[in-house]
C-alpha cells in the first residue's frame, strides 16, 4: 500500500516537473525573442528572418544581462506577489480595506493572480526595450574587428550581433552588412538605420 502511494507521488511530481521544463523552455524562447527584437530593431534589423529557436533559448545565457534582466522580471512580480498574500494573512482588516473590500469576492483570487502576470509582462518588456538601448551604446564603443574570408579579402567593422547562421558588422561608413556562414554569398548590405533615430537612441 505505502509502495503503491509512494509511487503515485512519485509519477504526479514527475508530470509536473515534465509541464513546469516545457513551460520554462517555452518562456526561456519567448524572452529570448523580446530581447533580441528589442535590441536589432535599433539597427533596422528583422532578427526573426536570421535567428532560429536555438538563438533565441541560448540568448539569456550567452548574454549574462539578459539573464539578470530575466531573473529580475520574474522575481520582481513574484517576490510581490507572494507579499501580497502575506499580508493578506497578517493583516485582514487593513488588507480588505486597501482593496475597497473586493477580496471578498469570489473572484478576487483569480484577479490577483492576472494582475501580476500582467505586471510581470509589463516590467519584462520595459526591461528587453532598456537592455536593448544599453546594450546598443555599449557595444557601439567596442573597437571594430577585421573578418577574413576565403579568397584573403578583408572587412573591418563592429560587429553587433551573430545567429547561428549570419554575422553582424556595422562599418564606420554606417554600413550594416550581414555576413552568411559557410555560403558562397560573400556579405549582404543591408540599408543604414535612420540617423535621426539613432541619435536619439544613444541620447538616451
Amino acid at each position: 500500500m505505502s509502495e503503491g502511494l509512494i509511487k503515485d507521488a512519485f509519477e504526479k511530481i514527475l508530470k509536473e516537473l515534465q509541464t513546469l521544463l516545457t513551460i520554462a523552455y517555452l518562456a526561456m524562447i519567448g524572452i529570448g525573442m523580446l530581447f533580441q527584437y528589442h535590441y536589432y530593431k535599433l539597427y533596422a534589423i528583422n532578427i526573426f528572418e536570421y535567428a532560429d529557436l536555438f538563438d533565441y533559448v541560448v540568448a539569456p545565457f550567452e548574454n549574462q544581462r539578459i539573464f539578470i534582466y530575466t531573473l529580475i522580471s520574474i522575481l520582481v512580480p513574484f517576490g510581490l506577489y507572494h507579499l501580497d498574500l502575506w499580508i493578506a494573512r497578517k493583516f485582514p482588516k487593513s488588507y480588505s480595506i486597501a482593496a475597497m473590500r473586493m477580496d471578498r469576492l469570489s473572484w478576487y483570487g483569480t484577479f490577483r493572480v492576472v494582475l501580476f502576470s500582467i505586471f510581470m509582462l509589463l516590467y519584462l518588456q520595459m526591461a528587453a526595450e532598456i537592455y536593448g538601448i544599453k546594450h546598443k551604446n555599449r557595444i557601439d564603443k567596442k573597437a571594430p574587428i577585421l573578418v577574413e574570408y576565403m579568397d584573403n579579402s578583408t572587412l573591418s567593422g563592429n560587429m553587433i550581433g551573430k545567429t547561428q547562421s549570419v554575422l553582424f558588422i556595422k562599418q564606420d561608413n554606417g554600413k550594416l552588412i550581414v555576413i552568411p556562414y559557410g555560403s558562397v554569398v560573400k556579405s549582404i548590405e543591408l540599408p543604414s538605420p535612420n540617423p535621426k533615430s539613432e541619435k536619439n537612441t544613444s541620447q538616451k
